[in-house]
């Protein structure tokens, strides 16, 4: 049987077939997603709200991709939790 692995978080994401022995990369790439920010000052708030849409954008292109490649049966997603989370809501049914 197999199955579609996808490993993702803010930085970057891989996507790959295995058929239980192996893993073949079928794409991988990095995010422009900048990091997290803890300086404060009044630039603070409009630097999140920038990296939140960057993050927005490149979870969709993600979402995109998976659904380019596959046909959402045994598909296996990891990361960490909040990335992962809204990649798992934004997937279609």
């Amino acid at each position: 049987m197999h199955m579609m692995i996808v490993v993702m978080d803010a930085n970057e994401a891989t996507i790959g077939k295995t058929n239980g022995e192996r893993i073949e990369i079928i794409w991988s790439e990095q995010s422009m997603v900048p990091r997290k920010h803890n300086k404060g000052g009044q630039s603070k708030n409009r630097f999140q709200r920038g990296r939140q849409e960057a993050l927005k954008g490149w979870i969709k292109m993600v979402t995109e991709k998976i659904i380019c490649i596959h046909d959402m049966e045994n598909l296996i997603i990891g990361g960490p939790g909040m990335t992962k989370d809204i990649l798992i809501k934004r997937m279609p049914p």
